[in-house]
């Protein structure tokens, strides 16, 4: 479901059947979610979308400036999101969407659930890869000056960050001539090339 102050379709040939649309002005794309799940919806001031031939399978989009993309997530589920200036994402016919790439100040948030959490981080770019649509990510690599932090008090940076958003595994992973990546909380300080850690519910283990 698109909305927008202006809506630009086009057609297949000799077809109703939509193979691309343009919404400006506060554009806005709803995408419908699992049974028991919360919808995803897409914010930017400029949407552009294109369709396969079927006229429902979304083939790739484009959203520019201020974008905000609210993640589907089940019931009692912390709350995802992700903020920035540019997203780009692509995928076939067959399959649907497949990758999408956010930049331009990527912050990506998980708040709430049960129990409750606070996690963001911060990067240059944030590219995923999908299980045939925007809202269905998992996993995220966030690169460029990765900065991972919770409202426990752990702190996290590398160069790279992969986080797996079903499993909660966590690998950084740094670049020559940047900062080794850190790990800190209240127990522990770990500076090493490569580490790994898992977030799981409210804990960091």
């Amino acid at each position: 479901l698109m909305s927008g102050d202006a809506i630009n379709l086009a057609y297949y040939e000799n077809s109703d059947l939509v193979q691309s649309a343009i919404v400006t002005s506060g554009a806005a794309l709803r995408i419908a979610a699992e049974k028991g799940s919360v919808e995803s919806v897409l914010h930017a001031d400029n949407i552009e979308i294109g369709m396969a031939p079927d006229g429902s399978t979304l083939t790739s989009l484009n959203a520019r400036d201020h974008v905000v993309f609210d993640l589907s997530t089940a019931q009692g589920q912390p709350a995802k999101k992700v903020t920035s200036n540019s997203l780009v994402a692509s995928g076939t016919a067959g399959q649907g969407l497949t990758a999408a790439s956010f930049t331009e100040g990527v912050e990506y948030s998980e708040i709430g659930g049960a129990p409750p959490i606070k996690r963001t981080v911060t990067s240059r770019t944030l590219d995923t890869s999908l299980k045939g649509g925007l809202g269905k990510m998992q996993e995220a690599t966030f690169i460029g000056s990765a900065r991972f932090r919770d409202d426990e008090g752990t702190q996290a940076a590398g160069s790279t960050m992969r986080y797996n958003m079903e499993s909660g595994g966590v690998v950084l992973t740094g670049a020559a001539g940047e900062p080794v990546p850190r790990v800190v909380n209240a127990q522990i300080q770990v500076d090493a090339t490569n580490i790994e850690m898992n977030v799981e519910g409210s804990k960091m283990r």
